[in-house]
Protein backbone atom coordinates (compact mmCIF):
# COMPACT_ATOMS: atom_id res chain seq x y z
CA UNK A 1 0.00 0.00 0.00
CA UNK A 2 1.21 3.46 -0.60
CA UNK A 3 0.13 6.79 1.13
CA UNK A 4 1.25 10.52 2.08
CA UNK A 5 2.60 10.00 5.55
CA UNK A 6 -0.49 12.33 6.40
CA UNK A 7 -2.84 9.64 5.87
CA UNK A 8 -0.89 7.11 7.39
CA UNK A 9 -3.13 7.12 10.62
CA UNK A 10 -3.75 4.42 13.19
CA UNK A 11 -7.21 3.28 11.65
CA UNK A 12 -5.93 3.40 8.04
CA UNK A 13 -2.69 0.72 9.09
CA UNK A 14 -5.57 -0.90 11.03
CA UNK A 15 -7.33 -1.59 8.08
CA UNK A 16 -4.21 -2.41 5.82
CA UNK A 17 -3.65 -5.09 8.91
CA UNK A 18 -6.53 -6.58 8.27
CA UNK A 19 -6.73 -6.80 4.69
CA UNK A 20 -3.49 -8.53 4.74
CA UNK A 21 -1.29 -6.07 3.70
CA UNK A 22 2.78 -7.07 4.22
CA UNK A 23 4.25 -3.66 2.87
CA UNK A 24 3.21 0.16 3.45
CA UNK A 25 4.95 2.90 1.80
CA UNK A 26 4.62 6.39 2.68
CA UNK A 27 4.93 7.67 -0.79
CA UNK A 28 1.84 8.66 -2.84
CA UNK A 29 0.90 10.40 -6.16
CA UNK A 30 2.05 9.43 -9.62
CA UNK A 31 5.38 8.60 -8.51
CA UNK A 32 3.60 5.94 -6.15
CA UNK A 33 2.19 4.70 -9.35
CA UNK A 34 5.29 4.32 -11.16
CA UNK A 35 7.35 2.74 -8.48
CA UNK A 36 4.84 0.20 -8.24
CA UNK A 37 4.41 -0.95 -11.73
CA UNK A 38 8.12 -0.21 -12.41
CA UNK A 39 9.54 -1.59 -9.14
CA UNK A 40 12.68 0.29 -7.55
CA UNK A 41 15.42 -0.62 -5.32
CA UNK A 42 13.33 -0.63 -2.24
CA UNK A 43 9.63 -1.06 -3.38
CA UNK A 44 8.74 -4.11 -5.65
CA UNK A 45 6.86 -4.28 -8.74
CA UNK A 46 3.30 -5.16 -8.13
CA UNK A 47 0.86 -7.16 -10.18
CA UNK A 48 -2.06 -4.88 -9.34
CA UNK A 49 -2.81 -0.44 -8.64
CA UNK A 50 -6.10 0.07 -7.24
CA UNK A 51 -7.36 3.22 -5.63
CA UNK A 52 -8.21 6.80 -5.88
CA UNK A 53 -6.51 9.71 -7.43
CA UNK A 54 -6.13 13.40 -9.10
CA UNK A 55 -5.91 13.70 -12.52
CA UNK A 56 -2.06 13.37 -12.29
CA UNK A 57 -2.43 9.65 -10.73
CA UNK A 58 -5.36 9.05 -13.35
CA UNK A 59 -2.72 10.30 -15.79
CA UNK A 60 0.10 8.25 -14.34
CA UNK A 61 -1.99 4.87 -14.53
CA UNK A 62 -2.94 5.54 -18.25
CA UNK A 63 0.65 4.83 -18.72
CA UNK A 64 1.63 1.84 -17.06
CA UNK A 65 -1.36 0.43 -17.91
CA UNK A 66 0.62 -2.65 -20.23
CA UNK A 67 2.55 -2.96 -17.27
CA UNK A 68 0.49 -4.09 -14.07
CA UNK A 69 -3.80 -4.59 -14.16
CA UNK A 70 -5.31 -1.94 -13.06
CA UNK A 71 -8.52 -2.44 -11.40
CA UNK A 72 -10.27 0.74 -10.75
CA UNK A 73 -9.75 4.33 -12.29
CA UNK A 74 -11.51 6.46 -10.02
CA UNK A 75 -11.66 10.12 -9.88
CA UNK A 76 -10.49 12.32 -7.23
CA UNK A 77 -10.80 10.77 -3.77
CA UNK A 78 -14.22 12.94 -1.88
CA UNK A 79 -12.79 12.08 1.51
Amino acid sequence: MASPAKNLTPEVLTATALAGCDAVYRIGGPGAIAAFAYGTKSIRKVDFIVGPGNQYVTEAKRQVLATSELILWPARAKW
